[in-house]
């Protein structure tokens, strides 16, 4: 796609919040899929690059890359699988959940303006396999979501700061986590 999509007889630059974004609304969307797609220059107005309200919707193998809000919104996504993505240079958080208890595993969470992974309320999200890195803020930050599983097998590195979660949450020895590189080093207990 490209070309003149303003209508003003030239070709368009895209910027980041040139779009809405993909939501996925109530349990109706449940049994929908987001697989194996680009999303860029999403994040206008109080719109995200995908947002999943009340639905279990799959988002998988998608790339999602240059909004100027949040990458992927699950609020209240029960069982969503959010696996294989790549959510990179959101002006936002990377994956922001609020509520429900969705897997996140195997995505690359990198370069965005605020955490990778933000935990709101309360959240239960199974958190493994991702690779969080160089984000401005937080690698993973838990705001006030408690009994969450433990973090398994995720590298986290090159953020301003490594990860702020409940004692729940806690790696332990051979969880396979790697914590490298982020500015301050130190896993935070709230």
């Amino acid at each position: 796609m490209g070309g003149d999509t303003n209508g003003d007889l030239g070709a368009t630059t895209p910027a980041a919040g040139d779009w809405g974004g993909i939501r996925f609304d109530s349990a109706g969307s449940s049994a929908s899929q987001l697989q194996y797609a680009k999303v860029r220059y999403a994040g206008d107005g109080n719109y995200h690059a995908v947002h999943l309200y009340v639905s279990n919707a799959t988002v998988q193998h998608t790339r999602i890359e240059d909004s100027a809000a949040i990458g992927i919104y699950a609020q209240s996504a029960t069982t969503s699988s959010i696996a294989h993505n790549t959510i990179t240079n959101v002006g936002d958080h990377g994956i922001y959940v609020n509520g429900g208890s969705p897997t996140l595993s195997a995505n690359t969470v990198q370069g965005n303006a605020k955490s990778g992974i933000y935990v709101y309320s309360s959240a239960r999200p199974t958190i493994t396999g991702n690779t969080i890195t160089g984000n401005g803020v937080w690698g993973i930050y838990f705001n006030s979501a408690t009994n969450a599983p433990a973090i398994t097998d995720n590298e986290i590195s090159g953020n301003a700061f490594a990860a702020r979660l409940p004692f729940s949450s806690l790696p332990g020895s051979g969880d396979g986590n790697t914590i490298s590189g982020n500015t301050r080093n130190h896993i935070e207990v709230l």
